[in-house]
């Protein structure tokens, strides 16, 4: 339900007072405003501008941004067009089940006085011990770069993901599918928009540094349409990316059981198929 203010939306409204003197017809925050809505109601989870450096969380220990203003109304149209395209691609029943709460978009975002493009802040549910919470994008790190933020909303959603599954335990299941010899290095390497498959069985540098890392590169990688190509090259090749991918697909099911053979087909095609079942 929206409500509406004097003849003007809340969202509007709100954005007025971020977005107020733009001139350019496409900058107006009637134009964010009706984006943010579409998200909301595309998506089904609540999408914050805050107006202040504050989050809905019990704690915010360590991460600090600033609030939105109007020379990053075109990258906010930018990052929250693309959210839409990319968040649709989930059943709804899966956000819902991991317990995404908002989606935060800022600028100026710092994790540890550390520049970041996202980050994911979550408490646990008192029984079920799922992930509650939501995560933070900076619209002005790579918002015109749209391969990188389609790449960082789906790597970051899926660190969600991974803590319903896990609760931030290692699983040692993946780590057996790695080869006996593999180490991660727990180094940190930058995006190149590539999969540099550096070695059998991670598909980036960046996969490198932790099994989370690891799980969430392929994740994102198997959903951005750009990658899938260099995916599905590096899969045929190497059996360790095969067992991954077949492993992430079982345990997506586990979450929800709409995320099935026709949902891999329907949205990845029928080369796919042979990955996610095992063939």
């Amino acid at each position: 339900m929206w409500r509406e203010s004097a003849g003007l939306s809340v969202h509007a409204a709100l954005l007025l007072l971020l977005f107020q003197g733009g001139e350019a017809a496409g900058e107006s925050p009637d134009a964010i405003s009706i984006l943010w809505r579409e998200a909301e109601q595309t998506i089904g989870v609540a999408v914050l501008l805050p107006s202040t450096p504050k989050l809905p969380v019990f704690s915010q220990s360590g991460i600090g941004f600033r609030p939105l203003g109007r020379s990053e109304s075109s990258s906010t149209q930018v990052y929250l067009r693309l959210y839409i395209d990319e968040f649709s691609k989930y059943p709804r029943a899966l956000t819902t089940a991991v317990n995404l709460e908002w989606v935060a978009f800022v600028k100026g975002l710092t994790v540890l006085n550390s520049p970041r493009a996202a980050a994911y802040l979550r408490h646990y549910a008192a029984g079920s011990m799922a992930p509650a919470g939501g995560m933070v994008y900076d619209v002005q790190q790579g918002a015109f770069d749209e391969i990188y933020v389609r790449w960082a909303l789906h790597h970051e959603f899926f660190h969600f993901i991974d803590d319903h599954l896990n609760h931030g335990v290692e699983d040692r299941a993946w780590a057996r599918l790695n080869p006996k010899d593999f180490r991660y290095t727990g180094v940190d390497a930058p995006f190149s928009g590539d999969l540099d498959h550096p070695r059998t069985g991670v598909i980036t540098t960046y996969s490198m540094k932790s099994m989370w890392e690891d799980r969430a590169e392929l994740f994102a990688a198997l959903f951005v349409e750009n990658t899938q190509t260099r995916l599905r090259q590096i899969a045929d090749a190497d059996p360790v990316v095969r067992r991954k991918i077949r492993y992430l697909a079982r345990n997506l099911r586990r979450i929800d059981p709409s995320i099935n053979e026709q949902y891999f087909r329907k949205k990845l095609g029928e080369n796919w198929l042979r990955l996610t079942r095992g063939e």
